[in-house]
């Protein structure tokens, strides 16, 4: 009798397997609609803002909690393109808003006022966040932001297209522009959306081997090496004078 309910159960958990599994490869979001597929560029004129959010062994604090669904159901997931070793989805429930940048509070090399647009959302079980709102359907204008996680375990990317992943090697990125803009006469909007995809490829590229066990690690080992690259300081610099 005890077999035979421990494989009714068995067979049960089977089926609820699967069927969250078919939710989750077939794209729905956290609030249960079903979402498109979003090239990144910004080139649908949906009003979203998706991508994933990354960190060391999917950890984004030390008292972050363990994610269950995200342990049952990460060999199935989707998994994104990583820019740095070590690093991997978050699981669900981390906080990620969208804010508005202002050039003149970038031009002394911090963001101390970030303009809200309450826009916040949690991430999913692959760690996955979708913004959707008309004030996410603007991703070339200068110049949104993306925030996750908060005081030393912060991480930003810049919104240069409808799909961006917040991570170390964004948050890097971030950093080095706000070093060049407050020892230049560069601003923040003399960055297009397109130079600032092709500079966070760069910013990928030569971080990826940067380690940390902690947000605040890894991050900081990535602005290091992103900081003393010289090719990258060019791109930066032709980025800023291109016409």
């Amino acid at each position: 009798m005890g077999m035979k309910k421990c494989r009714s159960l068995g067979r049960g958990f089977s089926v609820l397997l699967a069927g969250v599994i078919g939710l989750a490869t077939a794209g729905c979001g956290s609030d249960g609609s079903s979402s498109v597929i979003i090239p990144p560029g910004g080139s649908s004129n949906e009003p979203i803002v998706t991508g994933f959010v990354l960190a060391p062994n999917g950890v984004m604090a030390n008292t972050q909690g363990s994610h269950l669904m995200g342990y049952v159901l990460g060999p199935f997931l989707p998994a994104p393109v990583v820019a740095l070793q070590g690093v991997s989805p978050v699981g669900a429930g981390v906080l990620v808003s969208l804010a508005q940048l202002d050039w003149v509070d970038f031009a002394d090399g911090r963001i101390d006022s970030p303009l809200p647009l309450n826009l916040d959302t949690i991430t999913e079980a692959d760690g996955r966040y979708r913004i959707v709102d008309p004030e996410a359907r603007d991703v070339l204008g200068c110049r949104k932001v993306l925030i996750a996680g908060s005081g030393t375990n912060v991480m930003r990317a810049l919104v240069y297209g409808r799909e961006v992943n917040v991570d170390p090697a964004s948050e890097a990125l971030v950093r080095v522009l706000l070093d060049f803009v407050a020892n230049s006469t560069a601003q923040l909007c003399d960055f297009s959306a397109s130079e600032l995809l092709r500079l966070q490829q760069r910013v990928n590229d030569v971080v990826f081997v940067a380690r940390g066990n902690s947000i605040a690690e890894i991050t900081a080992a990535a602005y290091e090496l992103a900081r003393r690259n010289r090719s990258l300081q060019q791109a930066l610099l032709a980025a800023a004078t291109t016409e």
